[in-house]
C-alpha cells in the first residue's frame, strides 16, 4: 500500500461491518412474531370492508347509556348469567336467578314428526307430542317410552319439568319454589334446539313460528280430577270443586307457513328468544295452590282430558304454579325426521322475596332506571327472526344493528351529550324501521 498504509476500507478488529438493507430485512426476519387476536383480525376488515361495528366502538357515549348485562341477559339467555334484572322503575329489592333445563327425545319412526311448544310456565317450560295420530314407535323423552294413549295427540302433550321444580308443584300445595318469593317475573326465556343423531342419516327439516298459547283461570273442577305432581311417583284423585282449573286455548295443528317462519336443516338446528307482546313486564302471582290447565272443550266433562300430561304417570295429569300471558310461545316442529334431539332452555326469573325469606338478605337493590335498553331490545325482537341458526346470536345482531346506526345518527348525542334525549329517540326511530 502506499505510504504503509491500510485501506481506509479495511475493517479494523473488534469493528463490525456496516449493516445494509439485507442485514436489515435479516434481523427483521428473526424478530418473535406477534400473531393478532381473532377480534382485532375482525375488527381491522370490518373497518377495511365497511363493515358494521360494535356499538362501544362506534359510538362509547351511546354503549354507556345502555345496560349491557340486561340486553345480553334479554337477548342471549341460554349464553349469559342472571344479572340485575330489568331496571324499570320497580323499587322492591329482588333475587334474579336462572332455571335451566334440557330434554332428550328421540322421534317416532312411524309418523316421522314431531312438535314441540316452548311456553313461559312453572314447571313446564316446554311440551312435545309426536305429531301425528298413528301409534307411536320409538318416541322417547328423556328416555322413558312414550305409546299413543300417553300423547293422545289430539289434546294432550308430554312435558319437560325443569329440574329446580321437580316434586314441588304436587296440587292442593304450595309450590315449593325458590326463594320463597310472593311475586315472579319472567325477564327473558330462550330455546335451542340440537340434533343428536347420526350425520349420515339426518332427514328431514324444522319448522318454526309463533304459536299463541293463552291461559285462563276459570275456578273449582266441576268433575272428580286425577294429578300427579312432576318427578313424583305419587298420584292422588282429587273430588270436584278442590282443583283450581285453568282453561287454554291453543292449536293443536302442525306449524303452517307464515311469513314470519323459520325452516333450516335438523344438522343446522336453530334457537331463539321469546318475544314479549308489550313493553310492560308484569310481576305474576305464584299459585298458593296450582291449576290444572285443560283444554277448552274438554272443561267440566267426567274424566275430562288436561291439556298437559303428568311427566310421572300418563293416567294423570299436570299441574301449573305460574304462567305469563304476554310473552308468545313458539312451535318447533319436525317433518320426515329421524334420529334423537336435544332440547335445551332457560328461563331468567326476577323475584321479589317475601319478608320472612332469608333470601331478602341477599336481595339486590334496584338500579338506575334503563327503560331505553327494555324498548331497544324489544323493537329489536319484534323484527328479528322467529330463529336463528345455531352459532348465532341475537345479542351480537343487536350490537351489529346498534352499530350501523349510531354511524348515522351518533353526532346527534353532542360533543357534551347535552342532546342525549335526542340521540336516543333517533336511535329507536331508525332501529323501528329497520328490515332483518
Amino acid at each position: 500500500m502506499p505510504n504503509g498504509r491500510k485501506s481506509s476500507q479495511t475493517n479494523r478488529k473488534g469493528q463490525s461491518k456496516p449493516r445494509g438493507p439485507r442485514s436489515n430485512m435479516l434481523r427483521a426476519n428473526n424478530r418473535q412474531v406477534t400473531y393478532r387476536t381473532a377480534e382485532q383480525v375482525q375488527n381491522s376488515l370490518a373497518q377495511r370492508n365497511n363493515n358494521i361495528r360494535p356499538a362501544a366502538n362506534v359510538n362509547r357515549r351511546l354503549a354507556s347509556l345502555l345496560d349491557m348485562h340486561y340486553l345480553r341477559c334479554r337477548l342471549d339467555p341460554l349464553n349469559s348469567t342472571a344479572g340485575g334484572g330489568l331496571n324499570d322503575g320497580l323499587a322492591s329489592k329482588k333475587v334474579v336467578f336462572d332455571c335451566r333445563t334440557f330434554g332428550d327425545f328421540t322421534v317416532d319412526t312411524v309418523s316421522q314428526q314431531f312438535i314441540i311448544k316452548v311456553v313461559p310456565w312453572i314447571p313446564y317450560p316446554a311440551l312435545i307430542k309426536t305429531g301425528s295420530a298413528s301409534v307411536p314407535s320409538g318416541f322417547t323423552v328423556n328416555g322413558v317410552a312414550i305409546t299413543a294413549g300417553d300423547s293422545a295427540t289430539d289434546v294432550r302433550w308430554i312435558p319437560l319439568c325443569t329440574t329446580q321444580n321437580a316434586g314441588s308443584v304436587a296440587a292442593g300445595q304450595t309450590p315449593l319454589l325458590p326463594f320463597a318469593g310472593g311475586t315472579y317475573r319472567l325477564i327473558s326465556m330462550g330455546w335451542k334446539l340440537i340434533y343428536t343423531g347420526a350425520a349420515s342419516s339426518c332427514s328431514g327439516i324444522l319448522t318454526v313460528k309463533e304459536s299463541p298459547v293463552t291461559i285462563n283461570s276459570r275456578g273449582p273442577n266441576t268433575s272428580a280430577q286425577v294429578l300427579a305432581s312432576p318427578g313424583d311417583a305419587v298420584v292422588t284423585t282429587y273430588a270436584a270443586g278442590t282443583v283450581p282449573i285453568a282453561s287454554v286455548s291453543s292449536s293443536t295443528a302442525v306449524a303452517t307457513l307464515t311469513t314470519d317462519t323459520h325452516e333450516c336443516r335438523p344438522e343446522v338446528g336453530c334457537s331463539g328468544v321469546l318475544r314479549h307482546v308489550n313493553n310492560n313486564y308484569r310481576t305474576q302471582a305464584i299459585k298458593n295452590v296450582t291449576e290444572l290447565p285443560v283444554s277448552y272443550s274438554y272443561d267440566g266433562i267426567a274424566n275430562g282430558r288436561a291439556f298437559i300430561s303428568s311427566p310421572s304417570s300418563v293416567a294423570a295429569f299436570g299441574s301449573l304454579a305460574f304462567y305469563d300471558n304476554d310473552y308468545t310461545p313458539i312451535e318447533i316442529s319436525g317433518k320426515a325426521v329421524n334420529g334423537s334431539f336435544r332440547l335445551e332452555l332457560v328461563q331468567c326469573f326476577e323475584v321479589i322475596p317475601d319478608v320472612s325469606s332469608t333470601a331478602i338478605l341477599v336481595a339486590k337493590q334496584p338500579g338506575k332506571d334503563n327503560r331505553v335498553s327494555q324498548e331497544l331490545a324489544d323493537q329489536y325482537l319484534a323484527k328479528a327472526p322467529v330463529s336463528i341458526p345455531l352459532g348465532q346470536s341475537h345479542f351480537q345482531r343487536f350490537l351489529q344493528t346498534i352499530g350501523s346506526t349510531a354511524q348515522v345518527v351518533g353526532p346527534a348525542f353532542g360533543p357534551l351529550g347535552s342532546t342525549i334525549g335526542a340521540g336516543v329517540s333517533a336511535i329507536t326511530s331508525a332501529l323501528a324501521a329497520i328490515n332483518m
